[in-house]
């Protein structure tokens, strides 16, 4: 994989997750507004502003940094890769408070109900870096018009990646479950 195609993948992995997440947010507002509730975060009667500031912001950053990446524009995706590094930071600090201080309630990320743990963490802190990335590489990016073996490869790699990064914490949390055998024994 060229440096081009990895600053690409990058990229489309920041902003692709992000419009994953404001789409699952603007469709599931009402589970959002609970997960925000639950984690007892914010101060009661803010968590609807809070939710619409989250799915504002992560779609207007998705938005610009997709345009961004599909027109090869250097210096916009590295405006928007660095507002989406900015983010992700942000949401790495906020789970790890939560993984910290309140385990067990729900991450709130996207449409994903799973509890927050420390692979939620991994994951924005995973998403930070190609943010990162993205932002640095900005001047390499690879175009709609560069040859189509080096277009597919990187869209493809982005969305494995980036769904295997997504489904991360759901996963290994789903790993660590007791086992129906152990359960059993545990039982006896």
């Amino acid at each position: 994989m060229t440096q081009a195609m990895l600053v690409t993948t990058s990229a489309y992995m920041a902003f692709g997750t992000l419009a994953c997440s404001a789409t699952g947010h603007l469709r599931k507002h009402h589970e959002f507004v609970g997960s925000l509730r639950s984690q007892r975060i914010w101060p009661p009667g803010t968590e609807r502003m809070v939710a619409a500031s989250v799915l504002v912001a992560e779609a207007t950053i998705a938005l610009i940094g997709i345009v961004a990446a599909v027109a090869v524009d250097a210096e916009l995706l590295l405006s928007a890769a660095g507002t989406a590094a900015a983010l992700y930071l942000l949401f790495t600090g906020y789970t790890a408070f939560l993984v910290g201080r309140r385990p067990g309630v729900p991450c709130g990320c996207g449409t994903q109900q799973e509890e927050v743990n420390v692979w939620t963490v991994v994951r924005t802190a995973g998403l930070a870096l190609c943010s990162l990335l993205a932002a640095a590489g900005a001047g390499r990016l690879i175009g709609l018009d560069s040859p189509i073996e080096e277009v597919a490869v990187t869209v493809l790699a982005a969305v494995g990646l980036g769904g295997a990064l997504w489904w991360l914490p759901a996963t290994l949390a789903l790993s660590k479950a007791p086992t129906r055998a152990a359960t059993e024994r545990g039982a006896r």
